[in-house]
């Protein structure tokens, strides 16, 4: 479950969560799971309104309108899903299960971000699970994981999981055992207390046994137990704790620092297709003036792009404070960073062959290459492109010859002229040719017996530079400027 941030306009109160837990009532038996110990189910909706003056969000200001568990059923309810999460818990019930929210849209429902998803968990068994859903997916059934489809969005699912504990881990990702268990022992096996909080909607409380609430309050990013024994289980959690300090600015808790901080060569051992997605997820929230202040960045981007050689050539702090400014082109940016960073690495290669970077994503990647690298930089704000070939700066005939070939180069201009790389009134040019275009008056057929069968290429190219030059010219006017050139016979 991954979300990104809503702007924090409704953020739950952490402390009055924490503070309903004394006056909330136990979680009751289900029939199929052991009772509820100890937990800190949070949410008795009269504290929730009577103490809503005093709340504070966990950046210490004054959450106006959203306030404990109160607040967070409001917000869950108002979620397009939650017609057909209850749905689901509807039909649980009719069979004496439970069915809660579980991980990171709890979190994000409490700091007030936007959830794209739930997670659910239930006391059911897989098997009867499958009895009251026949039709769902079963691709994690050996994990005590299905999958349903949400009617509205077939490509969107609720992952409904059994309470489960998790052991013998052999492989770094996976438990080679999988057994039913309570509610309590299920948030026992997560990777961070604040990903181990649930959300019972029949009751209206959070449910914390972690102290998963404590931390969210104190924006702390903590392992659930021996932070060491967590890494070992799965090596990915090092990356994703990385993630989650990224996405919700949060810091470390020291002994789970040192423990990832330790085990960073196992990311070695992690498919590349898991380490990108996570990149991915990282390149959408980071701000790449601080990013390499945060613990764990500079020592896990070095490991996989520069196989752990510290780079000679860091941007500097008004670049990074451009690309902060920019809206959108994560990728983009993502891309930039790393082509100046590890300038003596080959990017390229590692993104392809170790992490399995799609053709699209690689092509974009070699297009800002060569077109970065293409600059004559005098200073930052001021740089010249240049002709790779003759040194002699691009026309802006090539420019927009190079863009009817290559759409997508278009929003690599677009970005590098909003970091102030790329000239702007030249951008401007462009833009304008780009939307319209001089219509195409001559083709090969007219050029068949003119020139040589190899040079039709080359001549047609002269052609269009000729159009976007002058756009005014008609067909006798190229024709005759491509005889008195040479390009072509009478």
């Amino acid at each position: 479950m991954d979300s990104n941030q809503d702007g924090g306009k409704n953020k739950i109160s952490v402390t009055e969560a924490k503070n309903d837990a004394k006056n909330a009532e136990p979680v009751e038996n289900t029939k199929n799971a052991e009772p509820v110990e100890n937990a800190t189910p949070v949410g008795n909706t009269k504290n929730a309104e009577s103490n809503a003056k005093n709340a504070e969000d966990p950046e210490g200001a004054k959450a106006p309108c959203a306030h404990g568990s109160l607040q967070i059923a409001k917000a869950f309810s108002a979620h397009p899903f939650y017609p057909f999460f209850k749905d689901v818990q509807q039909k649980l019930a009719a069979q004496n299960f439970v069915c809660w929210v579980a991980g990171g849209a709890v979190r994000d429902f409490l700091l007030g971000r936007k959830v794209s998803d739930f997670d659910l968990v239930t006391d059911a068994t897989t098997e009867q699970i499958l009895q009251i859903f026949p039709k769902a997916l079963t691709v994690g059934a050996s994990f005590g994981v299905v999958k349903l489809a949400i009617p509205t969005n077939l490509n969107h699912f609720f992952d409904l999981a059994t309470f489960r504990r998790e052991s013998d881990y052999v492989d770094g990702r996976r438990p080679s055992q999988v057994d039913f268990a309570t509610p309590k022992e299920d948030a026992f096996r997560r990777d961070f207390t604040v990903n181990a909080i649930f959300w019972d909607d029949e009751k209206k409380r959070v449910v914390d046994y972690t102290g998963g609430l404590i931390d969210l309050e104190n924006k702390i990013l903590r392992c659930v137990g021996n932070a060491e024994v967590r890494f070992q289980e799965d090596h990915l959690r090092i990356l994703r704790l990385l993630r989650f300090a990224v996405q919700l600015n949060f810091s470390f808790e020291e002994a789970t620092l040192q423990a990832a901080q330790k085990r960073i060569s196992l990311l070695q051992k992690i498919s590349g297709e898991r380490i990108w997605a996570e990149l991915e997820k990282i390149a959408l929230s980071a701000n790449w003036s601080s990013f390499f202040t945060v613990p764990l960045a500079p020592q896990i981007f070095d490991f996989i792009f520069a196989e752990g050689q510290v780079s000679q050539a860091p941007l500097s702090q008004e670049v990074t404070a451009q690309l902060d400014q920019i809206q959108n082109f994560h990728l983009l940016k993502f891309f930039f960073i790393l082509l100046h960073r590890y300038q003596g690495q080959n990017v390229e290669s590692i993104l392809k062959s170790r992490l399995k970077v799609g053709r699209l994503e690689l092509q974009k990647l070699a297009e800002l290459k060569n077109i970065v690298f293409s600059f004559k930089e005098t200073n930052f704000g001021s740089v010249k492109a240049r002709s790779e070939n003759s040194g002699s700066e691009i026309s802006f005939a090539e420019w927009a010859y190079e863009l009817e070939k290559k759409p997508n180069l278009f929003e690599i201009l677009t970005f590098l002229t909003q970091l102030q790389i790329f000239k702007r009134d030249l951008f401007a040019k462009l833009e304008k040719a780009q939307t319209s275009p001089p219509a195409k008056l001559i083709t090969g057929d007219d050029l068949m017996g003119k020139i040589e069968k190899e040079k039709m290429g080359s001549v047609l190219k002269q052609v269009r530079l000729m159009q976007f030059e002058n756009p005014q010219m008609d067909k006798e006017q190229i024709l005759n400027e491509l005889v008195k050139k040479k390009f072509i016979h009478h």
